[in-house]
């Protein structure tokens, strides 16, 4: 039962991570196996005006491990639905450069749709996924622990992303996991 509940708490976890902000322009999951998966999104905080913002969303599993592992903890739950503890911050960005720079080389990626990747029990899978509003499209890449040689370039801006979140959230005065 302990287990199910896990499970069931991860699945609502793993798809409140997918689908925090619709649409967006460029959409980042970190989902690590010994820390706490998160998803980093640019969108468009006005549809008509080029204005970018940024969010992360996290999951906290560990508070959630927690609830469903003990028994003395899931007393305090007992006829309650369990949810996952998703923690979500906005970012706003009054220097939109940095973000369109990197919307910009992320656009310009020219790799392949498919490449060889290992795969495993422990460690990271990433996945980047770009939405185009305009034409409706999607792409979504997703690789486990070491990134396949073809995409090394979606690695390097997916970092660069990734830091550019940390310093914008660091700089606001908001830390995360």
């Amino acid at each position: 039962m302990v287990y199910s509940e896990y499970f069931n708490i991860e699945r609502q976890a793993l798809d409140a991570l997918r689908g925090a902000v619709k649409p967006f322009e460029l959409q980042i999951l970190s989902l690590i196996t010994f820390g706490c998966p998160t998803a980093y999104y640019i969108y468009r905080k006005n549809l008509e005006v080029a204005s970018f913002a940024l969010c992360v969303v996290q999951w906290n599993k560990y508070f959630d491990l927690e609830i469903t592992q003990y028994p003395i903890e899931r007393l305090r739950y007992i006829g309650k639905t369990l949810a996952p503890t998703i923690l979500q911050k906005e970012i706003d960005c009054p220097d939109q450069e940095p973000i369109e720079d990197l919307l910009l080389k992320f656009r310009a990626l020219n790799i392949p749709t498919l490449a060889k990747s290992s795969w495993g029990l422990d460690g990271t899978t990433m996945e980047v996924a770009f939405f185009l509003q305009t034409s409706q499209t999607e792409a979504r890449y997703s690789w486990w622990g070491d990134v396949p040689k073809e995409w090394k370039d979606l690695e390097s801006l997916t970092q660069e992303a990734i830091l550019l979140f940390r310093k914008q959230s660091h700089t606001k005065g908001w830390f995360y996991i």
